[in-house]
């Protein structure tokens, strides 16, 4: 679920409007465009330039005569004018189910107007369009889109309506460089620059070409080894990476309002297949002491320190690598972030990690494998992804099930062993 209220006094301070006050705008006009980001991030809320507001007031209260919405409402409001159409619109893929709480400007019903949701411009959701009321009691929204393309959902009314929440429930967000929650203007735009190393560790390729699908959001050249991306105004583009095969990477590149650019690289993939990657634990470096901190591993066998290098592999501290034969010795519980894990990012086209595995002495049944996103806080390993570990001396092969580019721990809740990890 993502959502939106409108009680950050960002959406009051951020942007810039021709009048002001010190704790809300009153009938006030964007100056340049705006963004508001969801919570938790994924899904990012567009104010157009221009777009003409009665009130922008985080302090209103949801008042004892919205009856219709009071229990579910959150303090704080915006109200944007449709007779000069003002709308909040978000970009999301479907399936989703939009959801908007909102109500009259006033005491009493408005029966002049009437409040919507549109999809790629079309009224999805307007349930009181043909009485043209806007009740006083406030009203919830709602709309269901059950296709896959990606569309722009507007927010918004005939006339000014008072809008408390905007929610929108769907598993296609991306919140990859985004901060929830945050509120930008194209007013502080500046042009930054990204690079993405073009090698084939990277991008699956070395290119010698490269073009932006979009070149008024940013533009792309390669130097100095770098594919260098060279923002231009906010929004998304795509940079295909060409080698001289003329075999293709692909860059997803997303600019801000503030000329941010934050990147997500589709490597090329040869064709039968995803590369499968497995790594022997007795082809690593020993290590027999426990790291203090998350270390890179090493490998003196080539094909091992290729796959280091392509999944971005890394050690939990406290983690060893050691025993007749090596094994990655996991000593202790997975639930602590960068701890007691191995820790990498699935590549391009990967949907699966064969684990092979033993207890290192704990009762059997006692123990067991974990797998979860890697997360900077507090991990909480997915039950469903658990494997009970048996004896000391079995060897248990568990696969687990995961997305490419999506980081990774794999350890355990209790010590164990670690023998041979297969991405593929």
């Amino acid at each position: 679920m993502y959502a939106w209220n409108f009680s950050t006094t960002d959406l009051v301070t951020v942007p810039t409007y021709d009048k002001t006050g010190t704790t809300e705008i009153s009938k006030g006009t964007l100056q340049a465009a705006a963004t508001y980001e969801s919570t938790p991030a994924g899904l990012t809320m567009s104010l157009a330039n221009g777009s003409y507001f009665n009130k922008v007031s985080p302090a209103g209260t949801v008042s004892s005569s919205y009856t219709t919405i009071s229990a579910d409402a959150s303090a704080g409001y915006i109200e944007p004018d449709g007779s000069v159409s003002t709308e909040l619109t978000v970009s999301v893929k479907g399936p989703f189910t939009a959801t908007m709480l909102c109500g009259a400007n006033s005491s009493s019903d408005k029966t002049d107007r009437y409040a919507y949701i549109k999809v790629n411009g079309a009224e999805a959701a307007a349930p009181n369009k043909n009485s043209t009321t806007l009740s006083a009691t406030g009203e919830k929204l709602t709309y269901s889109y059950t296709g896959t393309d990606t569309v722009t959902v507007a927010f918004g009314s005939t006339k000014i309506v008072r809008i408390f929440d905007i929610k929108i429930e769907t598993e296609n967000g991306n919140g990859t460089g985004k901060t929830a929650g945050q509120v930008l203007s194209s007013a502080n735009f500046a042009s930054h620059t990204s690079n993405v190393t073009n090698d084939d560790a990277t991008l699956g390729l070395t290119g010698t070409s490269v073009s932006s699908s979009d070149v008024a959001v940013a533009t792309a050249s390669i130097s100095g080894g770098n594919v260098v991306i060279t923002s231009v105004s906010a929004g998304t583009t795509t940079i295909t990476v060409t080698d001289a095969s003329s075999h293709e990477a692909t860059i997803a590149a997303t600019v801000n309002a503030t000329g941010a650019i934050t990147t997500n690289v589709t490597k090329y993939v040869p064709a039968g297949g995803a590369t499968t990657y497995t790594l022997e634990a007795s082809n690593f470096d020993t290590i027999t002491t426990k790291t203090t901190a998350i270390t890179n591993p090493t490998s003196s066998d080539a094909t091992t320190a290729a796959a280091i290098t392509a999944l971005s592999l890394q050690l939990g501290a406290g983690m060893k690598i050691d025993g007749s034969s090596l094994r990655f010795n996991c000593g202790g519980s997975l639930q602590k972030a960068g701890k007691n894990a191995v820790i990498f990012t699935a590549p391009t086209g990967a949907t699966s990690v064969e684990v092979h595995f033993y207890n290192n002495g704990g009762t059997a049944g006692g123990r067991h494998l974990q797998i979860a996103e890697y997360s900077d806080s507090t991990i909480s390993p997915t039950t469903s992804a658990e494997a009970t570990v048996a004896g000391s001396s079995d060897d248990i092969v568990t696969t687990f099930s995961i997305t490419a580019g999506t980081k990774y721990s794999l350890g355990g809740d209790n010590g164990l062993y670690i023998t041979k990890i297969v991405i593929q």
